[in-house]
């Protein structure tokens, strides 16, 4: 592993496949992967502002942005395809994701409005405390404003960066070919219902983006995401358990099947838990987040993405009829034991 500047870091992981790893603001840096073939390809593009650290990476291995060919998009997340907007300023770059992402998201910046008041709308039904409240929610949306900002200054953005912009639109099965090696996609919804997965299988690579993250992931029933779903992915990818799995964050998970039966195995212990709480008598959103994944997460910078992946847990449960909710005229949801 060759250490270029803080943790900006680029590794040759296999023969002509790079993990080039970069900042980001809100938690673990992201991994963006390199295929060096006759078509040089590359798997996600960071955040906006970790453009400059990939651009030093890809220097390092004597390309630049210019001699990218492919931009292979797994989903549409803000530290995972911004930073291409950039890319595609620099260079005449064919950039894949799925069929319907660009379709579904014609301007992008209006999409991230609507995941800012997703985000309010978690934060009312978490805190009744109408000034613990409305403190959580003006930090959130300072976060917010500090993003789009790098859309609306001059030296980054320009018209037409807030639109996704694929050449090509993949679905399930398509293959990318880039020399020497063959990825076939495959469509793995939950996280996001945009999320694609590219296999390359004589290499036996996979590479995961955000599906695992941990011994989990983040879900966001009410946005992009969907628990459901995400279960049946993970069912789906324990056929590849003697592949070798690249996720977007996060060490190589070295031994796939047992991690996928840790997150499976993670999900029904929440959804237990859960359940026994509310038996014994109704709870909050917060109250049930923190005596899950415990009280110091509400100080962390995966606050947001817990309670989100709370909520979703809690969404499943009442679509099966476990449970119910009531939501107040404060906005304060509570829920209950059916």
């Amino acid at each position: 592993m060759k250490l270029l500047e803080g943790n900006i870091a680029v590794e040759e992981v296999a023969p002509s496949l790079f993990k080039i790893t970069v900042p980001q603001p809100f938690y673990s840096p992201n991994h963006v992967y390199l295929i060096r073939d006759k078509q040089n390809m590359l798997i996600d593009s960071g955040y906006i502002e970790s453009i400059r650290h990939l651009a030093a990476s890809l220097n390092y291995l004597g390309l630049s942005f210019r001699k990218i060919d492919y931009l292979f998009y797994t989903h549409p997340h803000i530290d995972h395809i911004t930073g291409g907007f950039l890319i595609r300023r620099y260079a005449n770059v064919q950039t894949m994701g799925h069929y319907q992402m660009d379709k579904d998201i014609p301007d992008y910046l209006a999409d991230q409005e609507i995941w800012a008041q997703d985000t309010a709308r978690l934060l009312k039904l978490a805190f009744r405390d109408k000034e613990i409240r409305s403190k959580r929610i003006h930090r959130s949306l300072e976060n917010h404003k500090r993003f789009m900002r790098r859309f609306q200054n001059p030296a980054i953005g320009k018209v037409g960066d807030n639109f996704i912009h694929l050449d090509h639109h993949l679905k399930h099965g398509d293959v990318i070919e880039t020399g020497q090696f063959q990825f076939e996609v495959i469509e793995t919804p939950g996280h996001s219902k945009w999320h694609l997965t590219p296999i390359e299988h004589k290499q036996k690579w996979i590479f995961t983006g955000d599906l695992i993250i941990g011994n989990l992931t983040a879900i966001y029933s009410q946005l992009d995401g969907d628990l459901i779903q995400y279960i049946r992915t993970m069912n789906h990818l324990k056929k590849f358990q003697e592949y070798r799995f690249f996720p977007a964050h996060g060490k190589e998970i070295k031994n796939p099947a047992k991690r996928i039966k840790t997150i499976l195995k993670t999900l029904n212990i929440l959804e237990y838990g859960i359940l026994r709480r509310l038996k014994e008598k109704p709870m909050g959103l917060l109250d049930l987040m923190e005596s899950a994944m415990g009280t110091k997460v509400s100080s962390g910078a995966l606050f947001h993405t817990a309670l989100a992946m709370t909520e979703s847990v809690l969404r499943k449960m009442i679509a099966e009829q476990k449970i119910y909710s009531k939501v107040y005229d404060d906005e304060y949801e509570e829920f209950f034991f059916s």
